[in-house]
């Protein structure tokens, strides 16, 4: 199969009895129809520079085999995003989803489906999966798991919420503005604030929530977001629900980012520069000494999403922006405490002004029920995070 924008050599097309000469095509992508592959071509301008990898591809293959063997059928070539768009109008809201079954039992007929994973009772560096290995053992060495420590199913943690449940009941009852906050609630931002250097910190109830609120929440229409192009999906989502103008840098590229930050900063009221601490999908680190500078020379304030970092890098355990000594210069700093804490929710810190802004303005959090104190807060603050402040 070509690569999207290589050039096809000169192609016929061949109807019944007729043959017609199409001349040289570009490659545009291919997508699934039901049980067979349909290829997007679109005609070459030769005046017109094509954009895209040549390729030395010599032929193309165009029947297709619903055999479940068919190379071209394989589910290893299709990503999820090839399922979404249409090449059609005027079509059943449902038929991107009949397309995507047709190749969602192939894919759980190979044992290459990855959403259906059940764990079974466990905990520790252990797990049995529903998965069947090869030699009928369901046992694996975790690989994958956000609970960095294995502080989720710590004694004293599980202790911790035990005595919540007895205190405090199973849920939070509302959302924050409401009856959805405790004592608990804010000496968990208390302490948060402390730990970066900052003066106020709010919660929410997952580390996507808190990335989806703050950015849909600071930014408004003439404003431009500029963010890593690797950056965690819930950013990615988040500037496309915000109203501002959303462009993406090279991942960890300081030049391109000063080029759009230099081409387009002046057109737009303000500017929010965004980062992860540690990329989740490739697990490099922010140049945030570079970001940092150029965010200031533009007049831009910085996001820095600390979720994978935060209490493994730093002299003190408190993330990138500790490495690089930018706890208290970065203006706003997200975290989460599905990682180094085991449990659930996530948390926005920087300025008293930043923090109650969100607080009337985030409909992520206004909008939702807060952490429960009975499973998450009181383990989270009362052991976890003592154990942060005091190692």
């Amino acid at each position: 199969m070509p690569d999207q924008g290589s050039i096809v050599k000169a192609s016929k097309l061949t109807w019944g009895q007729s043959e017609y000469a199409l001349g040289r095509l570009v490659f545009r992508r291919a997508f699934p129809t039901n049980s067979e592959i349909d290829f997007a071509f679109s005609t070459v301008d030769i005046k017109i520079p094509i954009n895209g990898a040549i390729s030395k591809l010599l032929d193309t293959k165009f029947d297709m085999l619903d055999d479940g063997k068919s190379e071209e059928l394989s589910s290893d070539k299709f990503s999820l995003a090839q399922f979404v768009e249409s090449e059609y109008s005027n079509i059943d809201l449902f038929d991107r989803m009949r397309k995507f079954d047709t190749f969602r039992v192939q894919w759980e007929r190979s044992n290459k489906y990855g959403y259906k994973t059940v764990r079974e009772s466990s905990k520790g560096e252990r797990v049995n999966l529903t998965r069947v290995r090869k030699n009928n053992h369901k046992d694996y060495i975790v690989m994958g798991s956000n609970d960095y420590f294995g502080l989720g199913s710590h004694p004293d943690v599980v202790a911790a919420a035990h005595s919540a449940l007895e205190t405090y009941g199973f849920g939070s009852t509302g959302s924050p503005v409401t009856t959805g906050t405790t004592d608990l609630h804010n000496e968990l931002c208390e302490k948060i604030a402390k730990i970066h250097k900052k003066e106020a910190a709010i919660l929410f109830n997952s580390g996507y929530a808190a990335n989806i609120g703050i950015i849909s929440a600071v930014t408004a229409a003439n404003d431009l977001v500029v963010a890593d192009q690797l950056c965690h999906a819930s950013i990615q989502d988040a500037m496309q629900m915000s109203r501002a103008t959303s462009r993406f840098f090279k991942h960890n590229d300081i030049e391109h980012l000063e080029q759009i930050l230099k081409k387009e900063r002046e057109n737009y009221n303000g500017c929010l520069v965004i980062t992860e601490g540690v990329f989740s999908m490739d697990g490099d680190t922010a140049k945030l000494d570079d970001i940092y500078y150029l965010a200031r020379k533009y007049n831009c304030r910085i996001v820095v999403d600390q979720a994978y970092c935060f209490g493994v890098i730093g002299p003190n355990g408190f993330g990138i922006c500790d490495k690089y000594n930018l706890l208290r210069e970065t203006d706003i700093i997200m975290g989460t405490f599905s990682k180094i804490c085991g449990a659930i929710g996530g948390f926005a810190t920087g300025s008293v002004e930043f923090v109650e802004w969100l607080r009337a303005f985030s409909r992520a959090q206004v909008f939702s029920v807060s952490l429960p104190p009975s499973t998450v807060l009181l383990s989270v603050n009362r052991w976890i995070f003592s154990l942060l402040i005091n190692r």
